[in-house]
């Protein structure tokens, strides 16, 4: 199964300039939202959700999942302007259930 692997620096020359404190606050702000409405730990399909709909509330943004057996597994398009960039968001998905989970679990136990 063929996979892109892009490097940060590749993506950052595949899109234009976005604002980035604005980007973050939104990314963020998106992520807390949707934690914040759970009520137990998280696997993998809820982590790729919450990072999928937090990036599908960026304005001007347009998000779709990457075809799996084109671009790889957790892999996400991601379109400004004119510009698309793939990207692995599996890194992020893991933080985002590890740091879930942990809390949770400190929280309920």
């Amino acid at each position: 199964m063929p996979t892109n692997k892009l490097n940060s620096s590749q993506i950052e020359n595949s899109l234009p300039p976005l604002p980035n404190a604005e980007l973050t606050r939104l990314f963020y702000h998106a992520i807390m939202t949707e934690l914040s409405a759970l009520k137990e730990e998280i696997g993998d399909y809820t982590a790729k959700e919450i990072v999928f709909n937090a990036l599908d509330r960026i304005p001007d943004v347009k998000v779709e999942w990457g075809n799996p057996q084109v671009y790889g597994r957790n892999r996400i398009l991601l379109g400004y302007l004119d510009k698309v960039a793939v990207l692995d968001i599996t890194p992020i998905m893991q933080a985002i259930k590890l740091v879930w989970n942990t809390y949770y679990v400190s929280q309920n136990h």
